[in-house]
């Protein structure tokens, strides 16, 4: 009997159980200024779930078709020296999979004044349980046209800090983080545990007919 209930409940979950990744992108929608300025947003926003947070001073949005910024809105921590931590919000495990970069084309925006012409190296470093895993990225000189990044190995992790840079021309702004929620559990319904349970029950049928 303890083998039949084994062969069961083993039965049941193989066809009931499911875990499904919930796909989210962060695209900061409706946070930039009017007239292509920057909109003042505070040292935390939150978006489907997640929250990104500065170390100090505010994030600040780029509208839609801002000469700094060409595709859509994006954030940026109007901060030199700034660590940005991206978590979910209720602080479960998530995989980080892209991020689109960008140095600003031109002006003064939310104080700093960066310049394109420079080199722009961020480091991502995600924390895995007791250990962590780091991507960096490099902006090459001159270029202002957003950039995808693709992360490796940012599976699991239960945040992810970067730096807005140390100095001015170090300056960036992001957009369009995609991310995978690990923990979305698709729970069966009323009906579709009853048909989970007709493969348990012929196992139990044809158990007994072989004892027999």
């Amino acid at each position: 009997m303890r083998n039949i209930g084994t062969l069961i409940a083993l039965v049941f979950a193989t066809s009931c159980a499911s875990v499904s990744a919930d796909l989210v992108t962060l695209d900061f929608t409706g946070q930039g200024g009017p007239g292509g300025n920057v909109s003042v947003i505070g040292s935390t926003y939150m978006e489907d779930g997640f929250t990104l947070s500065g170390s100090s001073g505010n994030f600040e949005s780029q509208q839609f078709g801002s000469p700094r910024y060409q595709v859509s809105e994006s954030l940026f921590l109007a901060v030199l020296d700034g660590t940005i931590t991206l978590k979910e919000s209720d602080n479960s495990l998530f995989t980080l999979t892209k991020i689109t970069l960008a140095s600003f084309a031109s002006g003064i925006t939310g104080g700093l004044n960066p310049d394109p012409a420079e080199a722009q190296t961020i480091v991502f470093t995600g924390i895995k349980g007791a250990s962590t895993v780091s991507q960096s990225y490099t902006i090459a000189a001159g270029i202002t046209a957003p950039s995808v990044l693709e992360f490796v190995g940012f599976d699991g992790v239960s945040q992810v800090s970067w730096s807005q840079g140390s100095t001015v021309p170090t300056a960036h702004q992001f957009d369009n983080i995609e991310l995978d929620n690990l923990n979305v559990v698709a729970v069966p319904e009323v009906s579709s545990l009853a048909l989970c349970a007709i493969p348990a029950c012929l196992a139990l049928f044809r158990t007994r007919s072989r004892k027999r």
